[in-house]
Parts: C-alpha cells; structure tokens; sequence
C-alpha cells in the first residue's frame, strides 16, 4: 500500500497542505499516524473526495426551495 505524506497528498488533491491539515485535524479525513507522521493512503483520498462532492441540482423546483 503506497502511503502519501501530507504535501503529497496535498498535491494529489489540489489543495494547499496547510487545507488539508486543517482537514485531518477536524477528523474529515481518514489517516494514518506512523509516529509523529500522518500518511493517506488511495483510499483515504478517494473517500475525502466522495465525502465533498455536491451533486447539482436537476429540479427547478428544487432551486426555488432554496431562495
């Protein structure tokens, strides 16, 4: 299993490292602590990605509920 420290992670995602430590700390993210290191796996990723997806909304009546 190829384990990503915080910056590569970072990378992977698109985001700033400093995100997502914020991210890991407010417990959003799976991860691992490998002594004083945090390490993601593919998984832990995949899953902080599908956790934060927002799907659009297809109803126009669903769009007049939200105003």
């Amino acid at each position: 299993m190829k384990l990503y420290d915080v910056r590569e992670a970072a990378e992977m995602l698109g985001v700033g490292w400093r995100c997502l430590q914020n991210a890991y700390q407010r417990k959003e993210i799976p991860y691992r602590k490998i002594g004083r290191s945090v390490r993601f796996s593919d998984d832990d990723l995949a899953y902080f990605v599908e956790k934060n997806k927002i799907e659009p909304i297809e109803d126009e009546d669903d769009i007049l509920e939200v105003f």
